[in-house]
């Protein structure tokens, strides 16, 4: 594996959180239109309590996996930092925290650091390959 692809194991974690905090809050969204909908005005085949019961079942299984993902990014993410810690320059250090663990765009790194866009880009460059000469990916 090379370093960029397990480098961005821990964003591709991140947005998968991401997306599922979505359904999640859509979920949540049906829900209450569930809970505040008046059976005793129509009447209906199924019984309100099912819907109900549904839809906490389905929430509360996302939201377990959500914090299993968020468990297993955090451990990535320690990881990754760890690995990152290893590499002797400071620079290259601090580019990859930045991109990969704080997640910042290209942009936001070269202010920060007050480096050209196309520096950091040299930085990079330089840091993904001393990454992948100091360690061993799986």
């Amino acid at each position: 594996m090379k370093a960029k692809e397990y480098l961005r194991k821990a964003y591709n974690l991140d947005k998968f959180i991401d997306a599922n905090l979505v359904e999640l809050s859509k979920l949540r969204a049906h829900y209450n239109i569930i809970r505040s909908f008046d059976y005793s005005k129509d009447k209906i085949q199924t019984s309100p309590g099912n819907n109900i019961e549904n839809a906490i079942i389905k929430i509360v299984d996302i939201e377990n996996m959500i914090n299993d993902k968020i468990d297993q990014l955090v451990d990535l993410k320690n990881e990754i930092r760890s690995n990152i810690d290893k590499l002797p320059d400071e620079i290259d250090r601090l580019v990859l925290t930045y991109r990969y663990i704080c997640f910042l765009s290209w942009e936001e790194i070269a202010v920060k650091m007050g480096y050209s866009y196309r520096n950091i880009h040299r930085v990079h460059a330089r840091a993904l390959s001393d990454f992948e000469s100091w360690h061993t990916m799986s």
